[in-house]
């Protein structure tokens, strides 16, 4: 089922962020948001991850579908480690070995597995919050500038590493870099 919005009006006291305002997502594909800051890409994220309520119009989207997310903020719970970080959002037991697994295929070593996250660069974090949303169980996965602070060749391999986990899956990615939306091979939508 497609996710679609229809004539939809948000609005923040007296500023409008979007008015008249419709578009679709169709399943099993990746769709890119881009525009300039302030142009409702975070808001169009809130919205279709049931965050945000629209103030008029119409979303049709499936109403059991499980979703998971990438803040722009990466809201990890700062005295666990990256294992238990992950497995906070699973709703079924995940082995310890899939999520050294998973950290290794973006470059996360073993020995980050058991350390506060605290403790750890912003790149590692970053890379811990994608694992923890590529990780859940999820028919939508929503991404709000994921990879923004991780230099040019991680960057590369954690979308390689994304694309790969949501073969299939429903991808709404917010970004400012075009090349972003190529690798991840998606549908370009501009606001």
């Amino acid at each position: 089922m497609a996710i679609i919005l229809t004539n939809i009006y948000k609005a923040y006291d007296s500023t409008v962020v979007f008015e008249d305002f419709s578009c679709h997502f169709d399943e099993g594909t990746v769709t890119c948001i881009m525009g300039t800051s302030g142009r409702g890409k975070t808001t169009l994220l809130r919205i279709l991850a049931g965050l945000e309520n629209v103030d008029d119009g119409k979303m049709v989207a499936n109403e059991n579908w499980r979703r998971s997310m990438v803040f722009q903020e990466d809201r990890l719970c700062e005295s666990l480690s990256a294992i238990a970080n992950i497995r906070l959002v699973c709703r079924k037991p995940v082995a310890g070995s899939d999520i050294l697994e998973a950290m290794a295929a973006v470059d996360l070593d073993s020995l980050t597995a058991n350390q506060a996250v605290r403790s750890m660069s912003g790149g590692q974090r970053r890379r811990v919050a994608i694992l923890r949303a590529l990780i859940a169980e999820y028919d939508l996965l929503l991404l709000d500038e994921p990879f923004k602070e991780l230099d040019v060749e991680t960057k590369e391999k954690v979308i390689h590493y994304t694309k790969e986990m949501t073969q299939g899956k429903t991808v709404v990615l917010v970004t400012h870099d075009e090349k972003e939306c190529e690798l991840m091979g998606g549908q370009l939508i501009k606001l």
